[in-house]
């Protein structure tokens, strides 16, 4: 996953930071935080090419452990509903940690006024502004 999250960027920063050029069959997220792992990072010229996005959500990073998901669904749902992931929920489905990690993240996120800060979450997180519904 690393190596091809590494090749997107390099073909997304080559043609010029469009959102378009970051879509891959509906793959790629445009994060608004410095994608760089380990000792591999890539420096950019800036920002995105045309103008910054009007909306974000907050999600999970891909690869995040279970436990540190775990701990991000007990904060944030200790502030925000997140009844709609439990079972018989609208967003129960896809049963999976990641979405239902991702789905509290988010709403806190959101219901914080989108702020960066609030969607930290111990570095386990990305702001996107493809819509992950």
């Amino acid at each position: 996953m690393h190596h091809a999250s590494f090749a997107m960027n390099l073909y997304y920063q080559a043609n010029g930071r469009h959102l378009a050029d970051c879509n891959f069959i509906n793959s790629g997220l445009v994060s608004l935080i410095d994608p760089s792992y380990g000792n591999c990072s890539f420096h950019s010229g800036g920002g995105l090419a045309d103008e910054e996005p009007s909306e974000t959500w907050c999600v999970a990073k891909p690869g995040t452990s279970d436990e540190l998901l775990q701990l991000n669904i007990n904060f944030a749902c200790n502030l925000v509903d997140c009844n709609a992931t439990h079972s018989g929920g609208v967003c129960y489905y896809p049963a999976t940690l990641i979405n239902h990690a991702s789905y509290a993240m988010n709403l806190y996120y959101q219901i914080t006024g989108r702020k960066k800060s609030n969607c930290n979450f111990r570095e386990t997180s990305l702001i996107v502004s493809s819509d992950p519904s």
